[in-house]
């Protein structure tokens, strides 16, 4: 897979999972930042970008809503969740994932399946205080 396709790939999923960074409103939310990595056949992590984004507290375990992207299963209990996206063309994936959230830190890991192909991502997030206007 090429570098601009990783890059343009790791876009789309962390606006899959985040949603649109245009809020309609002020509101006030947690500020965190996310580090992304793919995961090598061999286990190896290549690092993606490090973005951050205003959440509001209640939705800190879910995707964000996406007009191309549908959520078809989540749960959660405690500080856990797992859910399932699946996203139109024309960037047709669907996205699995599991979330574990650690006081300010969350881990979460994603299959995501496109054209065929499996990929593995991790990412790690830490809350960075508060903010306002959360995407959602």
């Amino acid at each position: 897979m090429s570098a601009s396709h990783r890059l343009s790939l790791f876009a789309f999923v962390t606006l899959a999972h985040f949603g649109a960074l245009a809020p309609a409103h002020a509101a006030s939310g947690e500020q965190w930042e996310y580090s992304m990595s793919l995961v090598a056949p061999d286990g190896s992590a290549i690092p993606m970008n490090t973005l951050r984004a205003c959440r509001s507290a209640a939705s800190a375990l879910k995707p964000a809503p996406r007009a191309n992207c549908k959520v078809e299963d989540f749960s959660s209990s405690g500080d856990s969740a797992s859910f399932r996206l699946v996203c139109a063309p024309p960037e047709a994936m669907t996205i699995s994932g599991e979330v574990k959230r650690n006081g300010d830190t969350s881990i979460t890991t994603m299959r995501v399946r496109q054209n065929g192909q499996d990929m593995l991502m991790k990412q790690s997030a830490r809350k960075l205080g508060t903010c306002t206007s959360p995407i959602d």
